[in-house]
């Protein structure tokens, strides 16, 4: 599994809109001469003036853009958003694919596990089943503590097995604060069959 990133959102406002006559676009010179020459500079003119789509509150727009309502307080006014950083589907998800040997239980053992089981395998020692590039996956569980004003002890007990390319991709524990920011607990890479992971930490009031 890659690396765990926090991806930023952001947008993007795109608005279209002129239509020059064909044939009557100026010529942009050779390089490092910074003079336009044939054709008619007026052609680049749209064939409407531009029209004022969307302002602030004190502007005659048709359209309010401000990220706010006439009394100061937060509005969308229309915007939306659309992460194209965040996967639509998680590759997380209950499987018995290399289950059987984890903790004893074996055949039928069902666990997360996050890959394709349709990759073929890489040797004739491989099996079909992996992860592929850029993966950036999290399998997250998050819990209210019985009394937030007293520190709380976490453990987390598992059983794992993980195949990872050495020094290159790697699997993270993590326990995320009130500010969103992660502490990391453990991470792997690397192969490991049956491994039993077994970690505590402990989680205080301001966090």
């Amino acid at each position: 599994m890659a690396r765990s990133l926090r991806l930023s959102v952001f947008l993007i406002l795109i608005l279209a809109a002129a239509f020059a006559q064909a044939g009557q676009q100026p010529r942009l010179a050779g390089p490092g001469q910074k003079v336009f020459s044939g054709g008619d500079l007026q052609a680049l003119k749209s064939a409407r003036d531009s029209v004022y789509l969307i302002g602030p509150w004190s502007s005659s727009a048709p359209i309010n853009g401000q990220f706010e309502n006439p009394s100061g307080m937060p509005d969308w006014n229309g915007w939306t958003h659309h992460d194209m950083t965040v996967p639509a589907d998680s590759r997380w998800h209950v499987s018995s694919y290399q289950a059987d040997n984890l903790a004893g239980h074996g055949a039928g053992n069902l666990a997360a596990w996050c890959g394709d089981p349709n990759w073929p395998a890489c040797s004739v020692s491989d099996l079909d089943g992996g992860y592929g590039n850029s993966y950036d996956e999290l399998l997250v569980w998050t819990g209210t503590v019985a009394d937030p004003s007293v520190p709380c002890n976490v453990t987390v007990d598992a059983w794992l097995n993980y195949d990872l390319e050495y020094g290159y991709d790697y699997l993270y524990l993590r326990y995320y604060r009130y500010d969103d920011s992660p502490l990391t607990v453990l991470y792997l890479d690397g192969r490991g069959l049956n491994y039993h992971l077994q970690e505590s930490f402990v989680v205080s009031p301001a966090e």
